[in-house]
């Protein structure tokens, strides 16, 4: 038995020794690369670079302009090209490589010397330099102090040429290409209007804010008017820093971007996270309830708040933002609110129950020296006639 299962573990560890096909490991397929000229003539001697996601291999083409290039299979292949007297713009890529056949065309080698002026004539350094063909982006640079650009080393042949600086508007031209040339471009600066618009957003519809502050970077600070708008000139194709805030606003900062026509940034600010306690009444006669509501910054009740006096726990808040408790003492008291961080106070009076029904008014008889009638103070003349006319029946009666 025991021998049995040494065997079987000598088997296995054999098994596993043994390399895997190169098949599963990662196949690889030929690409069959043929580079020629403008004219379509096979160009021998030329320099092929061909990389891929984890590895890359350098091959020369023969007299007959092809190279014999193994690559993965499935993989996306970037081709790179390049001679003494040849050169691509952009490497040729194939897509999820098999075994097939490519044909890579090639130009004559050209260059571009490109010099910037202002409308006075004065050189303009770091101006933006850019060569386009068939809608992309070949040459993407500054120009140097003394607003000269020499451009890498490009496919000779027909190129848009555009020059800006910020603070400029663009200049474009087409440039031909046919080998080593130069060009001057002119330049103009200029500014576009940019108008502010601030609104809150926690309404619906988003309801403008009047007096936000706004400061662009470099520029100034700005007022928004009672639309929430603001309006300022800024020099064209440039970027700015902008922070919109407020008082009891949260700030916010962006950056916006101008080319050379007029436009509208929006901006959303909303109020700064805040509570609010509106007691029942600012003085509260000790041993009964006073009552508490909380809100937010928007004036809304907010629920399960901790509310405290001086200091020590009194319970939370209702889905209605309220809570009632007793103030036992006489004096000032502290009334404070907690939620998500936020927090509020408010200081009430606590006073001495009175002894009297509120409004009942206590008086004393006053002496005085006046003389009286025989029927008591307050009895006129004819109150006496009254009286002894009364008597008198009275006395008729009884007889």
């Amino acid at each position: 038995m025991q021998r049995t299962t040494v065997l079987c573990v000598v088997v296995f560890l054999a098994v596993a020794a043994v390399p895997l096909p190169a098949a599963a490991q990662s196949e690889q397929v030929t690409l069959t690369v043929t580079v020629v000229d403008g004219q379509g003539a096979p160009l021998g001697g030329a320099s092929i670079n061909a990389s891929w996601d984890g590895g890359s291999v350098t091959e020369t083409t023969r007299s007959n302009g092809q190279a014999l290039i193994d690559v993965p299979r499935g993989a996306t292949v970037s081709l790179d090209v390049s001679s003494d007297r040849y050169v691509r713009n952009e490497p040729f890529v194939v897509q999820s490589a098999e075994g097939q056949r490519v044909e890579v065309d090639v130009a004559l080698k050209g260059s571009a010397t490109v010099t910037v002026f202002d409308q006075a004539g004065d050189r303009v350094n770091n101006a933006v330099v850019r060569l386009w063909q068939d809608g992309q982006p070949i040459v993407n640079s500054r120009a140097d102090e003394d607003g000269v650009l020499e451009t890498k080393t490009i496919e000779q042949g027909d190129y848009q040429l555009v020059v800006f600086r910020e603070g400029f508007y663009r200049n474009q031209t087409e440039l031909t290409v046919d080998g080593q040339v130069s060009q001057s471009m002119r330049i103009e600066s200029g500014s576009a209007t940019v108008t502010f618009d601030v609104a809150d957003d926690h309404f619906s519809p988003p309801r403008s804010v009047q007096d936000a502050s706004i400061e662009v970077d470099g520029i100034g600070t700005i007022q928004t008017l009672q639309n929430g708008e603001a309006t300022i000139q800024v020099p064209v194709n440039d970027q700015y820093a902008v922070t919109v805030s407020k008082a009891n606003y949260t700030s916010v900062s962006e950056t916006v971007r101008v080319n050379e026509q007029p436009r509208t940034a929006n901006f959303t600010i909303n109020r700064a996270p805040s509570l609010s306690i509106s007691p029942s009444n600012d003085r509260v006669v000790t041993g009964e309830p006073v009552e508490v509501r909380i809100t937010n910054e928007y004036g809304t009740p907010v629920s399960n708040v901790s509310v405290s006096l001086d200091g020590d726990a009194v319970g939370r808040t209702n889905a209605q933002g309220r809570l009632s408790f007793v103030v036992e003492n006489e004096g000032e008291h502290t009334i404070g609110a907690t939620h998500n961080g936020n927090s509020a106070e408010y200081v009430i009076q606590g006073v001495r129950a009175a002894t009297t029904r509120p409004g009942t008014t206590v008086t004393t008889a006053a002496t005085t020296t006046e003389p009286s009638s025989t029927f008591g103070p307050g009895f006129g003349p004819l109150v006496a006639v009254l009286a002894l006319l009364a008597f008198a029946l009275l006395a008729f009666r009884r007889d």
